[in-house]
């Protein structure tokens, strides 16, 4: 799945604009600001795979010290994505 999310990085921006046309059309949002804001909500557009590569790239950067020091003193999973 990560791969598929990266490989989004290679598709030009430029033919992306045609088929999101048609996409909203059959949707009846043309004319309206939901094709602006509805994208946005999903990984941010054309970047979305660029960003999910960054995030991923930061949190294996947090060195498992951290991770365990933060177990030891009563934090969940939940709670360590959260700190940073």
């Amino acid at each position: 799945m990560f791969l598929g999310v990266i490989l989004t990085i290679l598709v030009p921006p430029q033919i992306l604009p045609i088929p999101f046309y048609i996409q909203y059309a059959k949707m009846g949002w043309i004319g309206g600001i939901l094709p602006m804001v509805i994208p946005s909500f999903f990984g941010g557009g054309l970047n979305g795979g660029l960003f999910v590569f960054i995030f991923m790239q930061f949190f294996k950067g947090i060195p498992k010290t951290c991770e365990e020091a933060a177990k030891l003193e009563g934090a969940v999973r939940w709670n360590l994505q959260h700190v940073y």
